[in-house]
């Protein structure tokens, strides 16, 4: 028992403090959504994508569950999706959220408050960071106590930062990265494995993206960490690496029931496998914005409130999370100062490949997994700027003052403000504010350096919080960026009607505006509202019908389909709007019922969401009638025994959920069935004899079924491809792990 006490007690001293300090915080900023029902509304797409996600993905999860198998087809995603192999980076992947998920729905509850829930997960992961910071940094070496809960602080609190420039999906990431890197100090202090192998599985769960960038900077990690421990050559390093490299293919291979579903559905997403990466290097306004982020919160860049001072249209040029306050320049200069030439040498060559990676773009596209280029992964310089800061700060007295050195970074630092406010002519009196905050960041630097100077650590660590804490809640007070309001309609009158309406499976379409007028982000309004239609501000939709998007001009990821003839070809059955409009008139639409302000119609003569044609041609150029011309190519046209099919013919959908659905046609000859879902190997087609019929790949990216008149009764049946063979090579990364654990258990552990 007083073991036990003691062990307590211990634990207390080591991570309470930063605990309470990160826990307060998080409960000012977020008392509001937990306590008093507001809105989580986040800069980008935190309310409107990231929320709307995890009401679909708990919906798949109850279905699944009440079907007893799998049924992860989303008909409210993009002309429907698989959603556990396109969301995997959202939702799926997040297992802070998905095991309640799985709990609440296996107990019968209905959807939990989102707003409430996202705001304790920012919290938790808040504080997370900051712990997991303080067991990387007592593994690394760092001694002293107060140095290690200062720059834990900033850690937390710089990923909370990049959490607020619009990319929430990567917070849960970046709380539990310090542990990947833990694990390789474990490996090299301790030669154990087993938990590196489950961080490299939890963080690809998290965020795949990003864990492929940090699997390159692993590489550099164990190169540098190694030679700064032991004076070994290179040679050596690397093949002191391959148990390690052994032990990330187990975590890897841990994650095959997901992995092969992800590298299925992704292998069509034209925005992987990129080597579009523009022009050289980053343009003038990203750099400077990127380089002030150093010492000043992301409250300059991407905010309403005050206006864009940074502004640029490159795709992800703000979006990143190196706020870390001046601190780790004190702690870099004096790494110069009093470092030896080896450790010098490892930092600064290090930190420089880094940088390098960061600002050319054909560099970071490699390290984006052959994407566009991206500052969404700049927090792995800012960890190794805390690295090489608290290794200085820690190991070398700090018996100097650096003003001179500050003086003229600030000089710098000021220098470049007024030539960009002189090249980019900006409004003084419009931007004062931004320009209020970026001058007066340099200042505490010099406050650091005194209190550095004369061993005040506590007071350090004050004005850490207090430096970080102050630009975050002035951010998130001056953010106004995608306010919302109350939803435009009450969607369970809309659920009441789809659940009575003759026809079993079919679209709307909703002038966006009239449903959420605010963004492109209401275009995955339907996630929310829980019915199909045919828009998504998505980049993760299933790709196979790009070239069908592509012959009609959706050269983007923001996509809202709304020309009548493609309408009636994807099976719209009611089109709703504020007003009546063209679209409307061109579909000949009757008044059907009023959806609270929103007036519905339906369309005159809908076509099912399958349906028969009457013309074939094998180039998609030459559909000028998407109704009445299917295009299939060449090989796949050399299967049929004519070359057109009869007059159209209508499936009758009788009954469907998120893994199946069942029609009745009836045709007088062989033809191709058209259903307006993506292709994917992953539908299955069988006939009322059991027989499982020919599908195709037709008009540019939508499911074709070769059926004849003897096919009166067809059933779809949805299977997420790869699943199972990735389920397999699961069991294979378990029982690899449990050798590894062996093989630790066996190893005497190393105090």
């Amino acid at each position: 028992m007083r073991t036990n006490m003691n062990r307590l007690k211990l634990l207390i001293k080591e991570y309470g403090l930063v605990s309470i300090i990160l826990l307060i915080f998080g409960l000012i900023v977020f008392g509001g959504p937990i306590f008093c029902s507001e809105t989580f509304a986040w800069y980008n797409d935190q309310a409107f994508q990231h929320n709307i996600f995890y009401t679909e993905w708990y919906r798949v999860i109850t279905e699944s569950i009440s079907n007893g198998f799998p049924s992860f087809y989303s008909w409210n995603t993009f002309l429907g999706t698989d959603f556990f192999a396109s969301k995997i980076l959202y939702c799926v992947g997040d297992f802070f959220l998905t095991p309640l998920f799985i709990i609440m729905a296996l107990c019968g509850n209905e959807m939990p408050d989102m707003d409430m829930l996202l705001s304790i997960e920012t919290i938790f992961c808040t504080v997370i960071s900051g712990l997991t910071m303080i067991i990387y940094l007592k593994k690394f070496g760092i001694k002293n106590k107060k140095i290690i809960d200062i720059f834990a602080i900033i850690y937390a609190l710089s990923g909370f930062a990049m959490m607020y420039a619009g990319t929430y999906m990567f917070h849960r990431f970046y709380c539990l990265l310090p542990l990947l890197f833990y694990g390789v100090e474990k490996y090299i202090q301790d030669n154990k494995k087993s938990l590196f192998a489950i961080i490299v599985a939890l963080l690809f769960l998290q965020n795949y993206e990003l864990m492929y960038s940090c699997s390159l900077f692993l590489i550099l990690y164990f190169i540098f960490s190694y030679k700064l421990k032991e004076n070994i050559r290179i040679k050596l390093v690397l093949l002191k690496s391959l148990p390690l490299i052994f032990s990330y293919l187990v975590g890897i291979v841990l994650c095959g029931f997901v992995i092969l579903p992800l590298i299925y559905f992704l292998f069509s997403n034209p925005r992987v496998a990129s080597f579009d990466y523009g022009s050289l290097l980053w343009n003038f306004r990203t750099v400077v914005s990127f380089l002030f982020s150093i010492i000043s919160p992301a409250f300059n860049f991407r905010s309403d409130n005050p206006p864009y001072l940074f502004y640029t249209n490159e795709h992800f040029s703000q979006e990143f999370g190196i706020f870390a306050t001046g601190l780790v320049l004190l702690g870099i200069v004096h790494l110069i100062k009093r470092g030896n030439s080896k450790e010098k040498r490892l930092f600064l060559i290090s930190f420089g490949i880094i940088l390098s990676f960061t600002l050319i773009r054909p560099l970071n596209m490699l390290v984006h997994g052959f994407s566009e280029p991206t500052l969404r992964w700049t927090f792995l310089l800012m960890f190794f700027a805390i690295i090489a800061s608290s290794y200085a700060i820690d190991k070398y007295s700090y018996d100097k003052l650096y003003w001179r050195e500050m003086l003229y970074a600030a000089i710098a630092y000021v220098f470049i403000l007024v030539l960009y406010t002189i090249v980019y002519k900006l409004d003084i009196n419009y931007y004062m504010v931004s320009i209020f905050v970026l001058l007066s960041a340099i200042l505490p630097i010099f406050l650091y350096d005194y209190l550095l100077h004369n061993a005040k650590l506590n007071a350090v660590l004050v004005t850490v919080f207090v430096n970080l804490g102050l630009y975050i809640v002035l951010m998130v007070a001056g953010k106004n960026a995608y306010q919302l309001s109350e939803k435009a309609f009450d969607e369970n009158y809309l659920i009441y009607h789809e659940q009575t309406d003759e026809t079993a499976l079919f679209r709307y379409y909703f002038d966006t505006d009239s449903v959420r007028p605010f963004s492109n982000l209401n275009l995955n309004a339907s996630m929310l509202y829980d019915y199909r239609t045919t828009a998504t501000y998505d980049s993760t939709y299933d790709a196979t019908v790009r070239p069908f998007l592509d012959t009609n001009g959706f050269d983007s990821w923001i996509i809202d389909i709304n020309q009548p003839e493609l309408l009636r070809m994807l099976g719209v059955k009611f089109v709703g709007s504020v007003e009546e409009n063209e679209i409307i008139t061109e579909l000949n639409g009757e008044f059907s019922f009023n959806l609270d302000n929103i007036s519905v119609y339906l369309v005159d003569d809908f076509n099912s969401i399958g349906h028969t044609y009457s013309t074939y041609v094998d180039n998609i150029e030459d559909v000028d009638d998407w109704n009445n011309k299917l295009y299939i190519e060449s090989d796949d046209l050399k299967l049929l025994s004519k070359s057109a099919s009869i007059e159209k013919e209508q499936l009758d959908v009788i009954e469907y959920n998120r893994q199946y659905f069942k029609g009745n046609i009836k045709v007088k000859d062989e033809c191709v069935l058209f259903v307006a879902i993506p292709y994917s190997e992953g539908w299955n087609v069988i006939n009322q004899y059991g027989e499982k019929l020919k599908t195709l790949n037709v008009q540019g990216g939508f499911l074709g079924v070769i059926i004849d008149e003897d096919d009166q009764e067809l059933s779809f049946y949805y299977g997420t491809p790869g699943l199972k063979h990735g389920i397999l090579i699961s069991v294979i990364g378990f029982a690899g792990l449990s050798v590894l654990i062996f093989i630790d258990a066996r190893r005497k552990i190393r105090i």
